[in-house]
């Protein structure tokens, strides 16, 4: 289940989030899910040691 919520970032704040992404590394979401969780799970995630990760991920966790 997806759950959206609205306007938790700004539109500039936005727009740094989108510009950062498109410049990082995109992975298989499988190799951070667990065995029987990577049957099932098809996404795309940043790569973890994407550098620059940990400093998006508290730009975007701030507001909550």
């Amino acid at each position: 289940m997806l759950v959206t919520v609205s306007k938790v970032l700004d539109p500039n704040t936005l727009g740094v989030v989108r510009q950062a992404l498109v410049s990082m590394k995109f992975v298989d979401g499988r190799l951070s899910a667990g065995k029987v969780a990577r049957r099932v799970k098809k996404n795309q995630e940043v790569a973890s040691n994407t550098p620059g990760l940990d400093q998006l991920n508290n730009l975007v966790k701030h507001p909550m």
